[in-house]
């Protein structure tokens, strides 16, 4: 059985789902299904589809002698206080591809997303920033939300810190760093870099269209069915499984992919964006020293 050699860990709205989809079209590379498996990021239980190292190890098993790399993309192992030293403790030789992405820009999206998965009940982001507070206290959490750590904008997007924390675990030379902005401004550059840290052939017939934009529902009451079902569809669901051989991806999913409507993100108002990045401006500092990378962009 293969194991995986290689984790995208994070961080969340950084192009993480673009950059494993791009890697899934190379005849060189597996990336597991689901993508996003959170076995390792132990101390955030509501994300994880494997139980078990077998349950995990299975989810590769489909990986041939033909794939020289072989991973998964988990964009909540970064900010996993827990994940890094988890994934040293399974393979120390472990390749990890990390992007980064503005604070300010990745905070606004991740509430958007939250908003569309139904974890999120307060739209204006401002106010949802305004709750982090209580929220760490525990209150004002919606019910849907499994894991309330994501809710806390003034934290997620520390990512200074956790690039800090993963290189106290796993040495430098094991970490490809890709910043969202190289990602946009030169997407097959950027690939080719992390091709080449995966120490695979290059292979230019990717198609590198756009994954993951934003979007909203466009019928809320039937975004509370298809993202979180209540128990009596989940069993329709199961019938018309046993019964078709459809499965739930082709009937809950067809009716996700009908709900959804992707659209353009208002921008960030002026101030707000002024709040978040003083709030991470010492943060950013450091992300800048472990990168030598200067990011006073971010600012303008």
């Amino acid at each position: 059985m293969r194991r995986p050699n290689f984790v995208i860990v994070g961080a969340p709205k950084c192009g993480t789902t673009a950059l494993s989809e791009y890697l899934r079209e190379h005849p060189r590379v597996f990336v597991s299904t689901p993508k996003e498996v959170h076995y390792f990021s132990t101390d955030m239980p509501g994300h994880g589809v494997a139980d078990t190292e077998q349950e995990y190890l299975d989810l590769f098993a489909d990986a041939g002698p033909e794939h020289r790399a072989v991973g998964e993309a988990s964009v909540w192992y970064l900010f996993s206080t827990e994940a890094a030293r988890n994934i040293r403790n399974f393979a120390a030789d472990m390749k990890l591809i990390v992007m980064l992405r503005n604070p300010a820009d990745l905070t606004y999206s991740m509430h958007s997303q939250s908003l569309y998965n139904r974890w999120e009940d307060e739209p204006d982001f401002e106010a949802a920033w305004r709750l982090c507070d209580s929220r760490r206290a525990g209150d004002r959490i919606p019910e849907p939300c499994n894991e309330p750590r994501i809710l806390l904008y003034d934290e997620l997007a520390a990512l200074g810190a956790q690039l800090e924390r993963l290189l106290g675990v796993f040495p430098r030379d094991q970490v490809e760093i890709v910043f969202f902005d190289d990602f946009v401004a030169d997407t097959e550059g950027a690939y080719d870099r992390v091709i080449e840290f995966l120490d695979v052939p290059p292979d230019h017939d990717v198609e590198f269209k756009p994954h993951n934009q934003n979007a909203i529902h466009r019928y809320g009451w039937l975004s509370a069915l298809t993202e979180q079902p209540p128990e009596a569809l989940q069993r329709m669901v199961r019938t018309v499984k046993s019964v078709t051989g459809a499965g739930d991806l082709k009937v809950m999913q067809r009716l996700r992919n009908w709900n959804l409507v992707e659209t353009e993100r208002p921008p960030l108002d002026p101030g707000m964006r002024r709040v978040v990045l003083e709030h991470y401006r010492d943060d950013i500092g450091k992300l800048t020293r472990l990168t030598n990378r200067t990011l006073d962009h971010w600012f303008d």
